[in-house]
């Protein structure tokens, strides 16, 4: 989930990019190694927006290296 804190005024979406185990080996996968997922890979080309009130639980936090580089495959697929 990928989101800044929201305003008062505004739609509270949050950017879901979706973690798979279903690999198909596209340059929008970031391949991921964290104890609380099974190996896989997140899905750039899968973001959604989700409202918050969706989310069951917190899984774990993703390491900031690993985010950056979901960041970047994200703007890489959405071509920003």
């Amino acid at each position: 989930m990928i989101h800044i804190p929201f305003r008062d005024e505004e739609r509270a979406l949050f950017s879901v990019d979706p973690h798979t185990t279903s690999l198909c080996r596209t340059r929008f996968e970031v391949p991921t190694e964290l104890r609380w997922l099974d190996s896989g890979v997140f899905d750039t080309q899968g973001i959604r927006p989700d409202p918050g009130g969706v989310f069951m639980r917190r899984l774990g936090a993703v390491p900031g290296d690993l985010l950056l580089k979901v960041e970047a495959t994200a703007r890489l697929c959405l071509g920003l």
